[in-house]
């Protein structure tokens, strides 16, 4: 398997993981497990090729993936603000992408 980050709400999900490679790195943040007022779906694909996870909140770009690039729909992850919508407090999460 290569270098893949995967994120899930799941603790089923987790165990699972660990059994087939994966190290916890314990947990990254907080969301909410089904949508609220003002949140957005962050959609979870996976690719089989490359055994590589793909998140995103725009569902033009997760049907995308799904077409042309080999990723798998594995529904949505959790539910996140969107840029328009996050209250004040909150910071960004960075997305960025190394297609070496």
């Amino acid at each position: 398997m290569g270098s893949d980050h995967f994120y899930t709400t799941n603790p089923a999900e987790v165990n699972s993981a660990m059994g087939v490679g994966y190290r916890s790195e314990g947990v990254a943040c907080d969301v909410f497990s089904s949508s609220q007022q003002g949140t957005t779906s962050l959609f979870r694909l996976y690719n089989p090729n490359s055994s590589d996870h793909f998140y995103t909140t725009n569902q033009a770009e997760d049907q995308i993936a799904i077409a042309n690039d080999g990723y798998q729909d594995e529904g949505i992850a959790c539910h996140v603000y969107g840029l328009a919508n996050a209250p004040g407090g909150t910071t960004p999460l960075y997305r960025l992408y190394n297609g070496m």
